[in-house]
């Protein structure tokens, strides 16, 4: 929501007969994690359980009136994403799948493949930059995934969106474990790969002023369709046909 993080509150449930250095090994992870948003874990509680569960609330600031929401996206905004997404996801498809003792890309690519889905990032930096240049007008996390992220900006503006497939960025990662694995690149971005990318709308006036904030901090986000007046929400192909958004949304259980 473009907060400056300040604490998390953790909860942590674990097996009674977990070695004591695992249960430090936890703590420590959750401790990384903050440091790198420049928080604190402040507490929260821990119990017993048949394996290791957490979860945690975070806590931040923002200025008044500065926070991202999902509602506010108008017609002829442009919807843009912060960075390719698939990774995670095309992680899974990749070593699910993977032969004991074959590897079928370099370890140098494996590597970042297993981190990008062990060890996503809070994109705080972009997440301040989108709130404090007071131009985004909607935003949302791609945890369920982008085809998830636009459906939810969609229906909490009451607008639609057009995403052109022209302008989808595609990760040389996730074009590689496709061809490895028969996939669809379009549908593993669009899936349920839990990026955590931030996907915004912005109007197209402050389009290059606000790519101008991004590149003075070294960053970069890709415009990739625009808010329409029609409800719905569909992709445009390289031939012009219009279709429904690829890929499967991540739904979470009732």
């Amino acid at each position: 929501m473009g907060a400056q993080p300040v604490a998390l509150l953790s909860v942590i449930r674990y097996p009674k007969d977990l070695p004591d250095e695992e249960f430090e090994a936890v703590i420590k992870g959750i401790q990384s994690g903050c440091l790198q948003v420049g928080a604190r874990n402040v507490g929260g509680d821990i119990g017993t359980a048949e394996r290791i569960i957490l979860s945690a609330a975070a806590i931040g600031t923002v200025e008044p009136g500065a926070a991202l929401r999902r509602t506010g996206a108008r017609e002829g905004d442009a919807l843009c994403t912060t960075g390719y997404t698939g990774i995670a996801g095309a992680a899974q498809k990749y070593f699910y799948d993977l032969r004991e003792g074959i590897h079928d890309l370099p370890l140098e690519i494996e590597d970042r493949l297993i981190t990008a889905w062990r060890r996503p990032q809070a994109l705080v930096r972009q997440g301040r930059l989108l709130s404090s240049s007071k131009t985004v007008t909607s935003c949302q996390d791609s945890s369920d995934g982008v085809k998830a992220a636009i459906e939810s900006l969609a229906a909490a503006s009451r607008i639609g969106f057009r995403v052109s497939e022209q302008r989808i960025p595609i990760d040389p990662m996730v074009e590689a474990v496709c061809k490895l694995r028969n996939l669809d690149p379009l549908n593993v971005i669009f899936g349920d790969s839990v990026d955590f990318q931030l996907v915004f709308t912005v109007p197209p006036e402050d389009v290059a002023e606000l790519e101008g904030i991004f590149s003075s901090a070294d960053l970069e986000f890709f415009q990739i369709g625009t808010a329409t007046s029609d409800p719905g929400v569909c992709m445009v192909g390289l031939d012009g046909k219009i279709s429904p958004l690829p890929g499967e949304a991540w739904r979470h259980g009732s």
